[in-house]
């Protein structure tokens, strides 16, 4: 006699919204997060916060100010510098905020990997809270960030300017990285941030 497996069950199929949902075996009560998770066709993940993913937030987040595009760029600069550096910079500020709730890193590093506008979506569906239309419009801009590096725009082409400046690029930073401190209580190193 054979068994038949079990199907899994699909919050898709299934149509819950607003309550548990039973989604490849992990449940989650975040109904904006298990949509989430649907959506970008990524499989669940149990967020288990820990001391060291706290340290290892707290450790991102400080890489996240060194990379922040220094205020002495020249205004003629070629705006691919300054994007590459702002997507470090956005990345590194939010898998900051990603590891303190709780997603392992190499769940982060494998699904989200260089996508700044999917580490937005994931950090605000885990209460970062920052809604801000500009940076969502920016953050979609650097996804992926690696496409405004030089070796790719060798092999790639330049991808098409939406028009930030530097000091649009570099004050949507500073208000993310703000928001990120606030939520997650990591201190301020760098007073050019303040």
């Amino acid at each position: 006699m054979t068994s038949t497996p079990e199907p899994r069950i699909s919050s898709r199929r299934t149509g819950l919204k607003g309550i548990n949902r039973l989604h490849l075996g992990i449940a989650t009560k975040n109904a904006s997060l298990a949509e989430l998770f649907d959506s970008l066709n990524d499989p669940p993940v149990a967020l288990v916060p820990t001391p060291e993913s706290n340290e290892e937030g707290e450790g991102r987040y400080e890489n996240a100010e060194a990379f922040f595009p220094r205020r002495d760029f020249p205004l003629e600069t070629d705006m691919s510098d300054v994007y590459y550096k702002a997507g470090i910079t956005a990345q590194l500020g939010l898998s900051a905020h990603l590891l303190k709730v709780g997603f392992p890193d190499r769940w982060c590093a494998q699904r989200i990997g260089h996508r700044v506008a999917n580490s937005l979506a994931y950090a605000n569906a885990t209460g970062l809270n920052h809604r801000c239309p500009d940076m969502a419009r920016l953050a979609a801009v650097l996804t992926p960030y690696w496409r405004w590096n030089g070796q790719s725009i060798h092999h790639y082409g330049m991808p098409k300017d939406p028009g930030f400046t530097v000091e649009d690029v570099r004050g949507l930073l500073r208000d993310l990285l703000a928001q990120v401190r606030l939520v997650t209580g990591y201190e301020l190193i760098n007073d050019d941030l303040a």
